[in-house]
């Protein structure tokens, strides 16, 4: 909702006065602090505007993959700077050596212990090119 907002042009002035208050009211204690977290940070706009460079709709399968990254911890050594090129060098290599499990993903939007499996091990081999 936020990034939709400011992608159509929201203003600072408009984050400021509309958008800051609810995000540090119900947001901050996930994404108010760049130390130790795991989410983007919201309580910036200039971090929000960062967050929402323009680009294609992310695929129900590239969703999956960015949030199981973060919730297993695979981005937790990762420099909060470089977390955009770290999303987009996985995806870039999920796209290239994982297209299937992307593909059935994308297909069925099941989620279980094998595909779990699947994506940790995906996630290993990204972890293992150190190309972000």
């Amino acid at each position: 909702m936020i990034f939709t907002w400011i992608r159509e042009g929201a203003s600072e002035q408009g984050f400021n006065d509309r958008i800051r208050p609810l995000v540090q009211s119900n947001c901050q204690s996930c994404h108010g602090n760049a130390d130790g977290v795991r989410q983007p940070i919201l309580i910036e706009y200039s971090e929000i505007v960062k967050a929402t460079q323009p680009g294609p709709p992310m695929s129900v399968a590239e969703q999956a993959f960015s949030l199981f990254a973060a919730n297993e911890g695979f981005i937790d050594s990762v420099e909060v700077k470089k977390v955009v090129a770290y999303e987009a060098a996985m995806q870039s290599y999920l796209k290239s050596n994982h297209k299937d499990l992307l593909d059935s993903i994308n297909a069925n939007g099941d989620f279980n212990d094998d595909i779990a499996g699947q994506m940790r091990a995906a996630l290993e081999k990204f972890k293992q090119t150190g190309t972000y």
